[in-house]
């Protein structure tokens, strides 16, 4: 999974920086469901 999330960063980054903004909401918003389990 990790793997597949920093690939899609890359190419959101070479795409623009708008969509890199956006790679980075997802990032967050995929944390937050993350974190509850991980601490479950």
């Amino acid at each position: 999974m990790e793997s597949a999330i920093g690939h899609l960063e890359q190419s959101v980054q070479k795409a623009d920086g708008k969509l890199d903004m956006i790679a980075w909401q997802i990032d967050a918003f995929e944390k937050a469901f993350e974190d509850p389990e991980n601490e479950v």
